[in-house]
């Protein structure tokens, strides 16, 4: 961990490869390993690690990161079809962690399926109805796609639990004047 940490990756993999020979199945060294072949751009030796820990061991905590970082590569190289399934497989693994279902939706608004990336969103905030990212990423998809009467309504809902956030209250406010209702 310590080489990683100061940039060190050609020592950092040695370092998890080691453990690795001693302990083929140690869910932690493979992680971060990945991690290492990640920064390195190594983006094929990262997947077969996170392969490797979904196939050892599918049910370790690890799991839930292996199938969302596996999304985030197949993202990076613009293979979305196995980052859509890898995030969907990240929210299957663990649905109470948000990560999966901002980047699967934000990954759909780039794919133009909008009505999909909303779906995904609502999901988010059916499992939290407080989720900050959540309402944020819906009512902009609203405001991008000028439906500003949706955003209007999807931002005063946030607001009612996030009353202090400056942005939520920015989009409000957009949302509103691109409807005429801001009057001075």
């Amino acid at each position: 961990g310590l080489y990683a940490k100061q940039g060190q990756l050609a020592q950092a993999r040695e370092q998890y490869l080691e453990v690795l020979r001693q302990d083929p199945k140690n869910s932690d060294a493979r992680y971060y390993l990945a991690g290492v072949y990640v920064a390195d751009n190594h983006n094929d030796d990262a997947i077969l690690q996170y392969k490797t820990i979904l196939k050892q061991n599918p049910k370790d905590t690890w799991a839930y990161y292996a199938w969302y970082n596996l999304g985030l590569i197949y993202t990076r190289v613009n293979d979305h079809k196995k980052a859509e399934d890898a995030y969907r497989s990240a929210i299957e693994f663990n649905p109470e962690m948000e990560s999966a279902y901002l980047s699967l939706g934000l990954l759909l608004e780039w794919d133009k399926r909008r009505t999909d990336a909303v779906r995904v969103y609502r999901d988010l905030l059916k499992r939290d109805s407080e989720n900050a990212a959540g309402w944020m990423a819906l009512g902009k998809l609203y405001y991008d796609s000028r439906d500003y009467t949706t955003a209007l309504q999807v931002f005063r809902e946030y607001r009612k639990g996030h009353p202090q956030d400056l942005n939520g209250l920015e989009y409000l406010g957009l949302s509103a004047y691109r409807l005429d209702e801001f009057k001075e």
